[in-house]
Order: structure tokens, then sequence, then C-alpha cells
């Protein structure tokens, strides 16, 4: 196998074959757009517990704090924790009862729980992609969903990560401890380098939210990470063109977007951005929103309770930071040591800036930015119109693909998605729609008068290339082939095969066409109203800009996922009336 950073197929982002007109956005008043604050807490360390209760007891403090002082405000935290750490509280809660302070936080709304794997203990023989293996997109897709149900419920010692037969970890051992997350991060899988050891799988999280679909269907997940360890030079510039498209319309935010139908929320939009530390204080925090770019409307997330407060600065060095880093290196004796660890004064004189620095978010940004607040993941999804379970007019349909269809012209890229009346469209959304409007004219005669939109998923398979040179095919023909396809957008039950996905290619008549060039046809069947007229197929790509592949460290013809991303549009001012009431 390549090394990893071979591996890494990298795309440039200066093409800009966008075919899709942008809508045009009002302009920004002179305060900027909202500002939503998304506060986190990471308490995924198993092995240091009793640092992690601390952290955890003094970040709801500092919350109830806050919350008395400024009672009108939506004061609320995600706290994250992971597998390891849920089951060492659990087996701690009659001495320590601190499983049970957060759920009585999160039940009075003070908190939301959320999973994150990337600190779970790893075993040596842990799980992994071996791309050796793996001949055909389909045995890559079934491949990374194996290693995805083990990486989200095996269970591991907390603190040396060796395999438990008989015990469950990750997600599955979190949900079992605290009910259903609120949102996930750090669930990827990782796959075999022999040079470099294992390694994220970079590119898309299909499979792992294939396998989410049995345990959690609602969790936001992670957009755009902070960064890419050793990739900066290319990921820095690649974040701000592909957030950039996600923002067509003024209610949109380039930090949310649906990707496998669900919400993501990213760390990073633009070169400048990044998550806040609260414990730098107020006027670090002051400067960094003086310095945002507010044109559009934007989601900061502030880091509070970090255990880098609790550590001696040489305990803080990369080389050791974080913890489990020490744990790994020192397995004899994995806690800290006694000298690793910072003064009382110290630490509270830490958590007296983070106290400081929202205080002025609470007191001060938020009252003078209207519609800025602090949000959680259930706050967001409230905010969002949802992915799919909406009937769609065909009326609108019909105008929004009629202007698609004269931008589109004799072009080869895709449109990035379709926006119909108030509403996105992902690419295999607007495949699914139109290819259920075809078969119900098939069986009435008639267009219906609206279309239920799905969850559906990308292409397993995209084939390379633009597809089948010109040629001809009849729209019954289109029609037909879409009867074969639709009952599969309608399947409830879950199998590892994701089966309400777009098909890499369609046979139409006596041609086989790519997925891209049939949605096209459909276009051009929707659209006229003979069903014997002759339709021509055109060249077209599967994927609709460099940008929306990225870093990668999968073939691009199994990057799927990119026919599943569209924007969020946010709806903020009845969201703050109902987060009042």
């Amino acid at each position: 196998m390549k090394p990893f950073v071979l591996l890494c197929m990298l795309l440039s982002t200066l093409s800009g074959r966008l075919l899709a007109q942008p809508v045009s956005v009002a302009e920004s008043d002179a305060a900027g757009k909202p500002v939503l604050v998304f506060l986190r807490m990471s308490a995924d360390d198993a092995v240091n517990i009793e640092m992690t209760e601390n952290r955890i007891r003094r970040t709801l403090q500092l919350l109830e704090a806050l919350k008395a002082q400024y009672p009108s405000s939506n004061v609320k935290a995600t706290v994250y924790v992971n597998g390891a750490v849920s089951e060492v509280l659990l087996q701690r809660n009659a001495q320590t009862g601190v499983r049970d302070l957060l759920l009585a936080a999160a039940k009075k709304g003070l908190i939301e729980i959320g999973y994150d794997g990337a600190n779970e203990p790893r075993p040596a023989d842990e799980p992994l992609i071996d791309y050796r293996s793996v001949h055909t997109p389909m045995e890559g897709h079934l491949a990374r969903q194996a290693v995805a149900a083990h990486v989200l419920s095996d269970g591991r010692d907390p603190v040396s990560g060796k395999f438990i037969a008989e015990a469950d970890g990750g997600l599955k051992r979190t949900q079992q401890v605290f009910g259903k997350v609120a949102s996930i991060w750090g669930a990827g899988v990782q796959l075999r380098d022999v040079a470099f050891g294992p390694q994220p799988d970079l590119g898309s999280d299909a499979e792992v939210v294939q396998q989410l679909r049995l345990m959690n269907s609602e969790a936001t997940l992670p957009g755009v990470v902070e960064d890419v360890p050793h990739l900066d030079f290319y990921y820095d510039d690649w974040i701000p063109v592909f957030s950039k498209n996600l923002t067509a319309s003024a209610d949109t935010s380039p930090d949310i977007y649906w990707q496998e139908n669900r919400l993501r929320i990213s760390e990073r939009s633009d070169k400048p951005s990044k998550i806040v530390e609260a414990a730098d204080g107020p006027g670090e925090l002051k400067e960094y929103l003086g310095k945002l770019d507010r044109s559009k409307i934007r989601v900061v997330q502030i880091q509070i309770g970090n255990d880098k407060g609790y550590l001696q600065l040489a305990y803080q060095n990369y080389l050791i930071y974080p913890p489990r880093n020490y744990a790994i290196k020192h397995p004899q004796s994995p806690q800290l040591p006694g000298d690793a660890f910072a003064k009382e004064g110290d630490v509270a004189a830490f958590f007296a800036k983070q106290q400081d620095a929202i205080g002025y978010l609470l007191g001060e940004f938020l009252p003078k930015n209207q519609n800025s607040r602090l949000v959680a993941s259930g706050d967001l999804l409230r905010m969002t119109a949802p992915c799919a379970g909406y009937a769609l007019p065909s009326a609108g349909l019909r105008h929004a693909l009629a202007d698609l269809d004269k931008s589109w012209h004799e072009g080869t890229a895709l449109p990035k998605y379709v926006r119909v009346d108030d509403h996105y469209l992902s690419l295999a959304q607007t495949f699914q729609v139109l290819a259920a409007a075809l078969v119900e004219r098939k069986r009435t005669g008639k267009l219906p008068d609206s279309v239920e939109v799905l969850n559906v998923y990308g292409p397993i398979d995209m084939p390379a290339g633009s597809g089948a040179a010109k040629g001809e095919v009849s729209a019954s023909d289109v029609i037909l082939a879409a009867v074969y396809i639709v009952p599969a957008f309608y399947e409830k039950g879950w199998s590892p095969v994701t089966r309400n996905a777009v098909p890499g290619q369609v046979q139409v008549g006596k041609m086989t066409a790519n997925a891209a060039q049939y949605l096209r046809l459909m276009i051009s069947a929707f659209l006229s109203d003979d069903t014997a007229a002759k339709l021509t197929i055109v060249p077209s790509e599967m994927v609709w800009a460099p940008e929306a592949v990225g870093i990668r460290t999968r073939p691009l013809e199994q990057m799927g996922t990119i026919w599943t991303i569209k924007p969020a549009p946010l709806q903020l001012s009845q969201t703050a009336r109902a987060s009042q009431n």
C-alpha cells in the first residue's frame, strides 16, 4: 500500500466548473449576520478519571452560575463523553454521582450529551480497513461498514483498550449509560498503512452513517473538521472553496449543511475560523468575533472545561498531550504522575477566565446582535427545515428544473444541488423525486400534484468519466427505467448494502447511462408532455466540482457521498420564540 500522504488524492480547488447559477444574497447589515454559539466540552479521559470527573462538576457549576446570572439566555452546552468514560462513570456512580449529575443537567436542559470517539482506547489489534483486499466499490463499502460496526460497539478495557468479547463499548455503551446522544463526533474508521500505521479514512463517512441508522438516526455529525494533520497546506485552501458552495441564499450558513441526510456542524468554514477556547478570556474572544466574516450566518464553536487547565505546561506539550498519549507510552502506569497537575489556584483561575468570556457573550455580544444566541444540536435541528419527509409541489419542481435545464446546456458537470421554492434538494433527492414523479405519471397518465422527498443516499459505485457517448432514447424508456428504480427508495428495512441509494448506472432502452446522464434524461422527460419524444444522452460527469471531493483516501468512484450534500437554511426568528416558551 502506498504511504498515507500519497494515498490522499488531492484535487485542485481552483476549477470553477459550477453550472448552477447562485441565488443572489442580500447584503448584510452594518452589524453583520447573526452568530450562533455552540459551547462544547469533551470528557474523554477514562484513565485520569478523577480529573475528568472534576472537570465535569466544575463545568456544570460554571453553566449553572451563568444561567443564574443571565436567566433570559438559553445557557446550554454539549458535553461529549466516550464509551470508556461512560463505563467508568457508571462503575463509580454510587461513589461519585457524576453520571447522575450529567443526566440531571440534561433533563433540565442545561446540557446535551454527545459522543466523541476520537480518544477511545484503541487496542493494537483494532479493526482496520485493508484496501489491499478490496477490489470493487461494493467490497470497499462492506469492508468499511464491518469496521464501523466494531468501532461503534466493541467492548474495550477503559484503560488498555483490550477487546472484551462479552462487553459493549463505543457509542453503544455511551447510549446504554446516558440514552440517545444529541451529537456524535470522532466516530471515524481507520485504514491499515504498512508504512505509517493506522490512519484515518478520509473523504466520506457514508458507511459509518449506515451503521448509525441502527443506533441513532437524529444526532448531528461533524462537517468540516478543524484540521487534517500533515495536509494543512492543501486543507486550508480547500475549506473556504467548499464552504462557499453551501451559502446560496441569505438564510444559509457556511458552518452547517446536510450530508448523508444528517445535519453537519463544521469546526471551520474559512481560513481564520477555528474552535475558540473560552479559557483564553474575553479579550481574545472579542478580538476573534470582531474579525469574523459575518456576511453570512455563522456558527462558532467554543471549547469549555478543557483538560489543559488541569495540567502543567510540560504536560500540554504535543509529544505528551492529550493524556491518552502518555497512557499509551506508559502502559504499566498509564495515569499521569502527580507533578503533571496544575495547582488548585490555577484551575480556579482557568474557570474564572471561562466565566468571564462566556459572560461577555451573554452580557454584551449576544444582546447587541439580533438573533445571535447560544445553541446546541437540538436547537440547530429545530432551526432548519427537515432534510426529508415533506411533500414537494410539482409546479415548483417544474419551474426549478426548467431553469436548471437552460443553465446546464452542453456542460458535463453536475449542479451542486437544486433549490425548489424554500427547499434544497441534494442530487440524490432530485434523482428520487424525479423518478417517483415519472412513475406516477406512467401509472395515472399525469404528473402528481406533489412528490414526497425521502432520505436517499448517493451511489455506492460512481462510474469514472462522463458516461456513454451521445445517443438517443425515448422518454417512455426513461420512465420505464424509473419503474425498476423507485421501489428501493421506499425500503424501510436495513441491510449492509445501502438499498435506498442512487444506482451508479441505469439501463435505458438499449443504452447504459451513468446516474448523472440519467438524471438529465429524467429532467427532460419530466419537462416534456410527450412520452414518445426522443431524448438525447449527453456526456455527464458524476462529480459537480473538484472541491466537492477534497481530501480522500478512497477512489473517486467510491465518493457517492457528494450526491447527498446540500445547504441547511436557518429560521432564526421562529426558533427564538420557540426556545423562550
